[in-house]
């Protein structure tokens, strides 16, 4: 994600619901911005987290992260399996039920 992607903050309502319907059954989440020269400019990220009222952890990608996952677009979806095996991943505009219906599956 990025604070300038358009696609990304139209993404963040069901993020926010996602996060809600399964931080209790035990789903982590966390955002990286995949744009940290820009994003960490006067705390733009923890202000972006704050106006979408997102409680997950935002963080910068300072390692590379978006290469260790194929980062290929924007938005991008990762998906970890318990194991800690990449389980899902999708580039783009994306549904709450898709997601849902992965997690589901995992859980």
């Amino acid at each position: 994600m990025a604070t300038w992607c358009g696609i990304c903050n139209s993404t963040v309502p069901a993020l926010n619901a996602l996060y809600a319907n399964y931080s209790h059954r035990g789903v982590s989440m966390i955002s990286i911005s995949v744009d940290p020269a820009y994003d960490s400019v006067n705390n733009r990220l923890k202000g972006y987290a704050e106006w979408h009222e997102s409680p997950w952890p935002h963080a910068l990608d300072t390692h590379n992260v978006q290469l260790d996952y194929q980062v290929r677009g924007l938005p991008t979806i990762v998906v970890i399996d318990p194991a800690g095996d990449l389980a899902y991943l999708v580039t783009g505009p994306f549904t709450y039920e898709e997601i849902a219906a992965e997690l589901d599956r995992l859980l």
